[in-house]
């Protein structure tokens, strides 16, 4: 990897693995021992996934607000304006 590839984050990489797991379980290529981990990694993984997607539309959602009121304050007139 270069230096201006960025490193992929924590959520890239543990997308990659529940991805990974899903592939596996869909071609029948997890054997009974090995069924169960995997499955509860699958699990463990797409609640983390869930919850970071969560955290990411929240944090979207304030940054709209922020947007909206900024947007707001601009296209209200400030009272210096309405004075001239």
């Amino acid at each position: 990897m270069n230096d201006t590839t960025p490193a992929p984050s924590e959520f890239t990489k543990s997308l990659a693995e529940f991805e990974s797991i899903i592939r596996e379980f869909d071609r029948d290529q997890v054997d009974l021992e090995q069924g169960i981990p995997k499955f509860k990694r699958g699990n463990e993984l797409a609640r983390l996934l869930l919850n970071r997607l969560s955290q990411i539309e929240n944090e979207i959602k304030e940054i709209k607000a922020e947007f909206a009121d900024l947007e707001e304050q601009s296209a209200t007139p400030s009272d210096s304006e309405l004075s001239e």
